[in-house]
């Protein structure tokens, strides 16, 4: 069998672009019968299932996003007080 978890959620991910294009290309479809003298609900009811198919597709295979660098100077600055006050601690310790 072997490894195959990077080339399956690169097929899964480009099955749920597929589905995209396919939801907005009959989406084109539904406006454009709304435009003309007879509107096709079946079009957009196509459209809203294939556009959530893909969405659904491509947010399973999505990558994890980066850890959030808003407060970075806040955590490293905590971080640098929590080294401190055990350096002192270890030094109280090592004086008793």
């Amino acid at each position: 069998m072997g490894e195959s978890g990077p080339d399956r959620n690169e097929y899964i991910s480009r099955m749920g672009t597929f589905f995209l294009l396919l939801g907005v290309l009959l989406m084109v479809i539904f406006i454009a019968s709304d435009m003309g003298e007879v509107t096709y609900f079946r079009y957009f009811f196509f459209a809203t299932v294939s556009i959530l198919i893909g969405v659904f597709f491509k947010r399973i295979t999505a990558k994890p996003p980066k850890p959030g660098t808003r407060f970075n100077w806040f955590r490293n600055l905590r971080q640098r007080q929590r080294d401190a006050a055990k350096k002192r601690e270890e030094a109280k310790k090592k004086k008793k």
